[in-house]
């Protein structure tokens, strides 16, 4: 405010964006292909689903752990193999119904709640969540730097270490 600078800030649109976002970004990062829209959030998709090489769910959740820093609360009800996969960032649990409905192999998000390990058992659906802020620094990031490229800025992320 000092200096008549305005922070104007979306947290949706920085989940959905393909390019500085939160789960494109990831998932093109973590080797997933045949990318595709995946989410539904009041008429705009912020998620991402595709495939992934084929592997199994012990190796992709070490591969998502490493990735994020953090260790995943993991649901192991799904196939032993992980060839599908999906990823909402944040608090997108309540979304495994859309994996589920798309037959996805896991789902990947940033928090859980207690109904998912029944939701996931019945349907026979992996489920890992990293951490809402956890799985929500890398659109910060990539945005910071496109910025601060753009506009020939300075930037450093801070990285607050919220374990949840």
């Amino acid at each position: 405010l000092e200096h008549d600078i305005s922070l104007f800030t979306y947290h949706i649109p920085l989940d959905a964006h393909q390019e500085l976002g939160n789960n494109w970004p990831s998932a093109k990062l973590l080797g997933w292909t045949d990318l595709e829209p995946f989410g539904q959030h009041h008429g705009e998709m912020i998620g991402v689903k595709g495939r992934c090489p084929s592997m199994s769910r012990e190796e992709f959740r070490c591969g998502l752990e490493a990735f994020y820093g953090r260790d995943a609360q993991v649901v192991f009800a799904g196939p032993r193999t992980i060839k599908t996969c999906a990823l909402i960032s944040g608090g997108a649990h309540k979304w495994i119904d859309e994996a589920i409905k798309d037959e996805i192999d896991c789902f990947v998000t940033g928090t859980s709640d207690e109904p998912i390990w029944h939701i996931a058992h019945e349907e026979k659906i992996n489920f890992m969540a990293l951490g809402h802020a956890a799985t929500e620094k890398i659109g910060v990031q990539l945005l910071g730097s496109h910025l601060a490229e753009y506009f020939n800025l300075s930037h450093h992320f801070i990285d607050d270490n919220n374990p949840f």
